[in-house]
């Protein structure tokens, strides 16, 4: 019969070809199918030009510093208990000094449950201090004194005392602390972030678009706009 060997058996170097050249397809065909799967990945997120931008455009919720027609919106996601956070914590305040009117900053949590355990309560003892109008004060305070209350077993007492030096009504902090409406608010913060393509903090948007953390100061000015004092 054509295509059989002269004694029906087929030499032993053949076997030997033919098995090899199975394993090799079936590594072909495994190959392909991987990549074929990290493609389905990968796609959705293709060019990441969505995730460039900001998903949740300023709202009156926001925590904002600066006029509202400010020639630049600075947006940050955040958590109290990052070190890096407190770092750009000292430069957004000086971008305010230096860019003054022109500039608007609106603060965001993020807090990385994770790597920093204290990062929610943190928020919400912020949003509760928000209650009676000194976010901002409770914001810095903070962030001056992370290195205090980032490892605290207790910081709920922590955050309390912070409370009273800025001579917040106690009884009323801690109604707001466990206020499920406080702790959403926070949450809403987390979706927004997630949605504008923001994994680890702090994430800056300029005018609504994202750009990369800078190394210095100057980087950092040079990106959220040319114009200073």
């Amino acid at each position: 019969m054509p295509g059989q060997p002269p004694n029906g058996k087929w030499p032993q170097s053949a076997k030997k070809y033919a098995l090899w050249l199975g394993i090799v397809l079936i590594v072909v065909a495994i190959s392909w199918a991987i990549w074929r799967f990290s493609l389905s990945r990968i796609e959705p997120n293709a060019g990441q030009t969505a995730a460039a931008l900001l998903a949740l455009a300023p709202t009156e919720r926001d925590w904002t510093r600066g006029p509202t027609e400010a020639h630049v919106t600075v947006v940050e996601y955040s958590d109290f208990q990052c070190p890096a956070c407190r770092n750009f914590w000292q430069a957004t305040n000086q971008l305010e000094k230096d860019f003054g009117g022109r500039f608007r900053f609106i603060y965001r949590h993020f807090p990385l449950d994770r790597i920093h355990p204290n990062a929610r309560s943190a928020a919400v003892a912020a949003e509760a201090a928000g209650q009676q109008e000194r976010f901002w004060d409770y914001y810095q305070i903070l962030y001056e004194r992370q290195s205090d209350w980032k490892s605290a077993t207790r910081v709920e007492v922590q955050f309390e005392r912070y409370a009273r030096e800025l001579g917040l009504d106690i009884q009323r902090f801690r109604k707001d602390f466990n206020d499920p409406s406080v702790r959403k608010k926070i949450m809403d913060d987390l979706r927004s972030g997630r949605k504008s393509g923001v994994e680890s903090v702090p994430a800056f948007f300029v005018n609504g678009r994202r750009i990369d953390l800078p190394k210095t100061y100057a980087d950092l000015k040079r990106l959220v706009g040319p114009e200073s004092k």
